[in-house]
């Protein structure tokens, strides 16, 4: 929820899931797979323009600024569900 949320705020994806990580997650994990998860999300998370295209179900080169709108949207309405 925290990731979205950032996203929505035009966050960089990266630093959205990795600041998820470090506040819901990582507290209950042990220094071995804090070091392993902070390295794959920091190689791993595809652009803001590419993660929305891929949570909106589109193919990337048919995402614009219109499709980035509905997915926002979308997007803002399950947050809200979530909270």
């Amino acid at each position: 929820l925290d990731m979205y949320t950032a996203i929505l705020a035009s966050s960089d994806p990266t630093a959205a899931a990795i600041d998820a990580y470090k506040t819901q997650i990582e507290p209950f994990h042990g220094w071995a797979l804090r070091k392993l998860f902070t390295v794959r999300l920091s190689t791993m998370m595809p652009s803001r323009e590419d993660l929305l295209a891929i949570l909106g179900n589109f193919q990337t080169q048919e995402f614009g600024q219109k499709e980035e709108q509905i997915v926002l949207k979308d997007l803002s309405e399950l947050v809200s569900i979530l909270r």
